[in-house]
């Protein structure tokens, strides 16, 4: 799927016993799954993977600070 080429996949997790599965909520047809010995390490893995992530702010507000301001006209 193109979207996914250009953007990426975005993941879709969930939890199925001791196993956490994954797809592209997408549709591209991408996905997978990783057994954990026990029901709670997949739950501690499944609440890492399920973040969604934020933009790199601190990297925005560096680029943005090195922006020289713009002279005031005189009027």
């Amino acid at each position: 799927m193109l979207g996914c080429r250009v953007l990426g996949h975005r993941w879709v997790f969930w939890r199925d016993g001791a196993t956490v599965r994954w797809r592209c909520d997408r549709g591209c047809g991408a996905g997978g799954a990783r057994a954990y010995r026990t029901r709670r390490d997949a739950q501690r893995h499944l609440r890492h993977y399920a973040r969604t992530p934020r933009p790199p702010v601190g990297l925005l507000a560096a680029l943005a600070g090195t922006v020289p301001p713009r002279p005031r006209s005189r009027s």
